[in-house]
């Protein structure tokens, strides 16, 4: 497996037709699993790290710059964001609420907890890429 710190984004660009196709068949691969047992996993706290790291290769992933790779990645980040606001669909709007004025994050579910520091990521990788 391919080290956690490893640039995918430039082993692709940079490999040969085999790494590609391997890191093309890891994003087919995980977006699967994470798809169809993401939500049993993500109930198991003695495997959120595993799980953490998963959706941390697949963000990597998500940077090579082949459209059929990103379009597989999209798949998935679009599925988790739509079941994430389906959960909760207010969660991310201020509320003028007592509750919520004194602590905005009351309303941020367990779930969305789990996935803070892969959104945290994402919007770190988007600032870098935009600005």
């Amino acid at each position: 497996m391919l080290p956690i710190d490893t640039v995918i984004k430039e082993a692709y660009a940079n490999g040969e037709d085999e790494n590609q196709k391997f890191i093309q068949n890891l994003s087919l691969f995980l977006c699967f699993f994470l798809k169809e047992h993401g939500s049993f996993i993500e109930k198991k706290p003695d495997l959120n790290k595993l799980f953490i790291d998963a959706l941390q290769y697949l963000l990597l992933i998500s940077e090579v710059e082949e459209v059929e790779i990103f379009k597989i990645c999209l798949e998935y980040w679009n599925t988790l964001a739509a079941d994430l606001y389906r959960e909760s669909p207010c969660s991310g709007i201020q509320t003028p609420t007592l509750i919520v004025a004194r602590n905005p994050n009351a309303i941020v579910t367990l779930r969305r907890q789990l996935y803070q520091s892969v959104f945290n990521e994402v919007e770190i990788h988007n600032d870098w890429t935009n600005g």
